[in-house]
């Protein structure tokens, strides 16, 4: 069986500063070639995030970034979440077993699907560069609170390039609508 598709997946810590491996169980759909993936692209999962979640690697463009990264809190990959935050930014936590909690407990309190199994996902509106290696990514991302409420969340995102890859930085929430926990 490919490591993949295991329920359980090794996940390595973001830039070898942690030394202590985890085991977290995984969402990642069981056949990504007939799945919808979860950032609401309308291509199969193995058509879109599942490369960025098996490489383990930032992709090249902004926008893909948030991509991947919707998807993998769906798919509750916190290693990938990780890995994928720029280390100087505000948002990287040094303590990463509570960091891992924390994005753990963050994709069990929400659904990124609807009952009927239809994907939630992101709408993307801007996306703007101020140089070259910082972008900034305005989307809405829809997701189910308790009891299926609606959330609808609008973030601009700021995105910084490293050694050609993207990584987010930060987040500002300029609106949101349902239950934040």
């Amino acid at each position: 069986v490919p490591l993949w598709k295991r329920p359980y997946l090794f996940i390595k810590r973001p830039r070898d500063r942690f030394k202590r491996e985890t085991m977290a169980t995984n969402r990642a759909p069981k056949n990504s070639r007939t799945t919808q993936c979860a950032c609401g692209s309308e291509r199969m999962y193995a058509n879109c995030c599942e490369f960025h979640h098996l490489k383990g690697e930032a992709p090249t463009d902004p926008v893909d970034l948030i991509r991947a990264r919707y998807s993998a809190f769906a798919y509750r990959m916190p290693g990938y979440l990780m890995r994928t935050t720029d280390a100087q930014g505000p948002e990287f936590n040094r303590d990463a077993f509570k960091w891992e909690q924390e994005l753990l407990k963050f994709s069990d309190q929400y659904k990124f699907k609807r009952l009927s199994g239809d994907v939630l996902g992101i709408e993307f509106q801007e996306c703007t560069y101020s140089g070259p290696d910082v972008a900034y990514v305005q989307f809405r991302a829809y997701m189910l609170g308790p009891g299926q409420t609606p959330v609808e969340i609008l973030e601009r995102s700021k995105l910084t390039r490293y050694q050609g890859k993207w990584l987010y930085s930060t987040g500002t929430l300029v609106e949101w609508d349902g239950p934040l926990m």
